[in-house]
């Protein structure tokens, strides 16, 4: 049963993800003024956050695999990042909101149609949802306490999103 816990945790979490979708109900009449859109922002935020939560969790439970540390954080920070983007891509009602005559929508029409930013409470938690149980069972063996594990984990998903949420919000601005 321990060697499919992390299967059964990732089947929980999408089966969360897809109970629970990400919709957008705004008027299409939004646009981004600025230069970078909050999705343009992911190739320069991903790395960031992914060293951020590295170092985190490499030092403070004091795991000292740091390839294997880093391995699954890349994962979970992939798995996590695309999450929101890939529930957009599922949800059939924001079909309709794009302005474009296409049966192929691309990630940047789909951004391009949402009037809000990107990461906020919504972000952090599927990012809780997706990361946590990636990194916690992979990396709980190579761990002697699993309280701090599980800890820092969750505390440096906080503060990576919230310098995120920062970022997207300082750099990226629209209008109706």
């Amino acid at each position: 049963m321990k060697k499919h816990r992390g299967i059964i945790s990732l089947g929980a979490v999408l089966s969360f993800c897809l109970l629970f979708p990400i919709t957008a109900s705004a008027n299409s009449s939004w646009h981004w003024i600025s230069a970078k859109k909050p999705y343009e922002l992911l190739f320069i935020i991903a790395p960031l956050t992914i060293t951020a939560e590295f170092a985190a969790i490499n030092f403070i439970p004091q795991i000292r695999r740091p390839k294997k540390v880093l391995l699954v954080v890349g994962a979970a920070n992939l798995a996590s990042f695309l999450a929101p983007y890939l529930l957009l891509l599922l949800d059939d009602r924001l079909i309709y909101d794009i302005p474009y005559e296409t049966t192929v929508l691309t990630l940047g029409q789909i951004c391009d149609s949402i009037p809000f930013y990107n990461v906020g409470v919504t972000f952090l938690i599927i990012t809780l949802c997706v990361e946590l149980p990636i990194v916690f069972f992979a990396l709980q063996n190579d761990c002697e306490k699993k309280r701090r594990l599980l800890l820092t984990i969750i505390g440096a998903n906080v503060v990576t999103t919230g310098l995120c949420a920062l970022a997207e919000r300082l750099l990226c601005y629209g209008e109706w």
